[in-house]
């Protein structure tokens, strides 16, 4: 919990005081001193950023929780790998004086998973642990999830927060093409952790495009100033694919920042009542004639209507899956499963076969009984 403290400046009169006035004022001002240095010591103890070396009863909750103390407040994993899962341990404390008992424990995400606490009582005073963890999805990027923990008799839940950042053993910075308010072109440093040379073999489907660096006649490098521009296209992509030669990172999708490519890139998704979680279907690399599978996050969506006289109802087969399909015929999808979870997400088991080695670029195109939509889809067939 972070926040800004600031000093009222109080006018008045000024006055001549007597010695023992001035005595009296003294004695005052030594004992607001003395709170001041006290509080100063309390806020030594305070939450950091993250929560860590708070006393939990000194934590805030939203109004309408219990008092409840959460230490950490956040745990930050730092750099994660993709598709990784990171556990995480929190010890969530009774700061009041009757019993609480947890309810219900949800986490924001089905990338979220919690050990089994709902019908837990916490004495006054007592500690418990809660266990979690955090999967990675296999693009990079910030990553952030959430538990909320409802107790018996409290409107509002109290939050634990997870947060990472997903990067390849080849990372981006940053890890977008921004192509806001107007920008049509910029330049991506594409660097190996390792600090070992590597190649790019393209960008955004073309060759790459270099700054300070000419691939004729230099050697391989540790990184690269990479350019982009989306000057000219009639339909900017939701992705800019970077290409490497390196086994473990050979691809490096990049989220395009544009008025055009987030709120406003998949419309139909209102009336279908579904969208594509991570935006992209990313199977990574896989060799000719080899299937891999994957899962494919179907999530539900219904925002309640801005018109009150129209209210929107859930259609019951927004889940009842027909098809997916790759709009490329050289990658074959076969699906194997298709479940719903926690009634919100749709996860859908499907088998990828390349049959030419090239870099895919294209669209899996998912059907439910509501409606259809058309997903960037990447892979490498070797």
């Amino acid at each position: 919990m972070s926040g800004e403290r600031g000093l009222r400046h109080i006018s008045g009169e000024v006055r001549d005081y007597t010695p023992d006035m001035q005595a009296s004022r003294l004695l005052a001002a030594l004992s607001v001193v003395a709170v001041f240095a006290s509080m100063c010591s309390f806020a030594s103890g305070l939450p950091t950023a993250f929560g860590q070396g708070a006393p939990p009863s000194a934590q805030a909750q939203a109004p309408g929780a219990p008092q409840v103390g959460v230490t950490p407040a956040t745990v930050d994993f730092g750099k994660i790998k993709p598709e990784s899962v990171t556990p995480a341990k929190f010890q969530v404390t009774n700061a009041g004086n009757a019993p609480l008992k947890i309810v219900k424990a949800t986490p924001s995400c089905k990338c979220t998973a919690i050990s089994p606490v709902e019908g837990t009582i916490i004495e006054p005073g007592q500690t418990i642990e809660v266990s979690a963890s955090l999967k990675a999805p296999s693009t990079p990027g910030e990553r952030d999830a959430k538990v909320f923990l409802m107790f018996e008799g409290y409107q509002a839940p109290v939050i634990l927060k997870l947060v990472g950042e997903v990067v390849m053993d080849i990372v981006c910075e940053p890890a977008f093409v921004d192509a806001l308010k107007g920008v049509t072109s910029g330049v991506v440093k594409v660097r190996s952790q390792d600090g070992k040379p590597f190649r790019i073999l393209s960008a955004g489907g073309s060759a790459p495009v270099y700054q300070g660096f000419d691939p004729a006649t230099d050697q391989p490098k540790a990184a690269y100033d990479l350019k982009w521009n989306v000057a000219g296209m009639e339909k900017l992509p939701l992705w800019w694919v970077v290409v490497t030669d390196r086994p473990e990172a050979r691809l490096l999708p990049l989220r395009v920042r544009n008025e055009n490519t987030g709120a406003k890139a998949d419309m139909g998704r209102f009336d279908r009542q579904w969208f594509v979680k991570e935006s992209i279907v990313f199977i990574g690399s896989l060799d000719v004639a080899k299937p891999v599978e994957h899962t494919i996050e179907v999530e539900y969506y219904n925002p309640p209507s801005k018109d009150p006289t129209k209210a929107r109802t859930k259609l019951p087969n927004w889940a009842a899956l027909k098809s997916v399909r790759s709009a490329d015929p050289s990658l074959a999808i076969e699906v194997l499963e298709s479940k719903v979870v926690g009634d919100t997400i749709l996860e859908v088991k499907v088998r990828v076969t390349g049959s030419t080695a090239k870099t895919i670029y294209t669209d899996c195109i998912i059907q439910t009984e509501t409606g259809v939509a058309m997903v960037p889809m990447v892979a490498v067939v070797n």
